[in-house]
């Protein structure tokens, strides 16, 4: 056993196994650029061969993307398949040597399994008892929050594995959430104006759109889920339009990279019909106030990913293109 730990475990032998392996940490949530102490707890109920106890503080962003393959079946005609490409970005990679020999290397591994079988290999026995391993993690600066999304996903896990000769090796996982909240918010006022004063009106909406100005603006650009935001619209109709109503929809964007491939997914939450009149033949000023919700996936950016927010209003007027104004903002939970 490695210096300080070799007291623990007398020369005994018993055969049959019976383990336990327990996290012991202050909190599951951290922050950004600290350092957290865990305890790793290894309870044994029966002697037990080892060769070591191994720690891994693993973080990383999980991307995929669907695409489309192209390959030639059996007559030579082509054919295409969907795939999916799935890429880690490592964020923290750590190694914690807990007890025992250092961890091995795959041929080593092997070879030892083999002298194992006829009563050899490299080990040593813990007896019976309760074991501590007390450990530092460190979570790095400016690391994106933890989430899980449809197409990518960040996580900070700590890993720890008994090295158990023959016999299948104990493992556990515990995974740790880095917050989503900045450290600070710097929410200010914005307002769009319809059609784009340097743009205009696009093609689409000139040949099949009604001709309405309008102008939004929305108390903050910073997003929190469960407090509430406040907005207001104002309509100049250059003539008379039906207008079913104003549709507020938070939508988040959710772009992924996994080996060169690129994939996206909405995620989209309607707020209740912002009442119109329903036939509006002169300016119309209509305030609304909306708590926002807490979807779990946060505006956030990474190597291979990045989640962008934004608020659309789009006036429902029938049988015509709906007017949609766009506003970017910041979502945090």
């Amino acid at each position: 056993m490695g210096a300080g730990h070799s007291a623990m475990f007398p020369a005994t032998l018993e055969s049959s196994l019976s383990r336990k392996i327990e996290f012991l940490a202050e909190a599951d949530e951290v922050q950004r650029g600290t350092t957290h102490p865990v305890t790793v707890r290894i309870t044994l109920e029966r002697a037990t061969k080892i060769r070591g106890i191994h720690a891994r503080f693993y973080a990383a962003e999980r991307t995929e993307a669907n695409y489309t393959e192209t390959y030639m079946d059996a007559k030579g005609k082509p054919q295409t398949r969907m795939q999916t490409a799935v890429e880690y970005t490592t964020i923290a990679d750590d190694y914690f040597h807990l007890a025992g020999e250092p961890k091995p290397g795959f041929f080593t591994v092997v070879g030892d399994a083999l002298a194992s079988l006829i009563g050899g290999g490299g080990h040593e026995i813990m007896n019976p008892g309760q074991y501590e391993f007390p450990i530092e993690i460190n979570v790095p600066e400016n690391c994106p929050p933890s989430f899980k999304g449809k197409k990518s996903s960040v996580f900070y896990r700590l890993e720890v594995r008994v090295d158990v000769p023959i016999w299948p090796d104990p493992k556990r996982d515990h995974n740790f959430q880095v917050l989503n909240l900045p450290e600070f918010i710097n929410s200010k006022p914005v307002r769009i104006r319809h059609p784009d004063p340097s743009n205009g009106r696009g093609l689409w909406d000139k040949m099949f759109g009604k001709e309405v100005k309008a102008d939004v603006a929305l108390d903050r650009d910073d997003l929190i889920a469960g407090e509430t935001f406040a907005g207001m619209i104002h309509l100049v109709p250059s003539e008379p339009i039906n207008l079913d109503g104003i549709i507020v929809v938070l939508i988040g964007e959710e772009k992924s990279i996994a080996h060169g491939h690129r994939d996206h997914h909405l995620h989209v939450h309607e707020f209740p019909v912002v009442e119109t009149p329903n036939n509006l033949s002169r300016p119309f000023t209509k305030e609304f106030e909306f708590t926002v919700p807490d979807l779990g996936l946060y505006t956030s950016r990474g190597t291979n990913y990045e989640i962008n927010w934004t608020v659309k209003l789009r006036l429902d007027v029938p049988w015509a293109v709906d007017p949609v104004i766009t506003i970017p903002i910041e979502y945090f939970g």
